[in-house]
């Protein structure tokens, strides 16, 4: 117990941000299954399965632009 009385605090900033983003991240993605499940039921399944896959390799794309924008950034400065 003393040990854990010493500790400092994770500033607010940080729990903040963590907690932001893992809320975030469930909702974002709580959403996106809804409006596939949806499609579904509603019987659009060309348009349930082109808006997985699309937003998949997007993402994907996405994260890997994002990757490489940053590292040439940090390579200028």
């Amino acid at each position: 117990m003393i040990f854990l009385a010493l500790q400092e605090r994770i500033p607010a900033t940080i729990t903040l941000s963590i907690g932001t983003g893992l809320i975030g991240a469930f909702t974002t993605f709580s959403t996106f299954t809804y409006d596939i499940f949806n499609l579904i039921q509603q019987g659009h399944y060309l348009d349930a399965f082109s808006y997985l896959l699309s937003s998949i390799i997007l993402g994907l794309v996405m994260s890997y632009l994002g990757v490489v924008l940053g590292d040439n950034l940090r390579k200028k400065v």
